[in-house]
């Protein structure tokens, strides 16, 4: 049971640090665009302005860590990772006879 219980609380570590490093991700993503809006960009020459115009238009969709389109790296990711696998413990620990 301690080495069962070892193994999981591992796991869980393992899960949250790179959900956490995944949730960085989308934060930094995020703060591009809102860095890159700040920019005085009216007093820029006009080559500049059509180059922060270009990483406003690219930094607008966030960038993110995810496997195959179905699970996304980020807190709220683990979050719903965790609740469903307490789901499915308990649904198992329920229906044991």
């Amino acid at each position: 049971m301690f080495y069962s219980s070892i193994f999981v609380f591992g796991h869980l570590c393992y899960m949250l640090w790179v959900n956490y490093f995944g949730q960085k991700l989308i934060d930094n993503s995020a703060d591009v665009f809102t860095q890159t809006y700040n920019v005085r960009w009216y007093k820029a020459s006009p080559h500049v302005q059509k180059n922060i115009l270009f990483i406003l238009h690219r930094s607008s969709k966030n960038v993110l860590f995810e496997i195959g389109n179905i699970f996304v790296f980020s807190l709220d990711g683990v979050a719903t990772l965790i609740n469903s696998s307490l789901s499915y413990s308990m649904l198992l620990y329920s229906t044991r006879t």
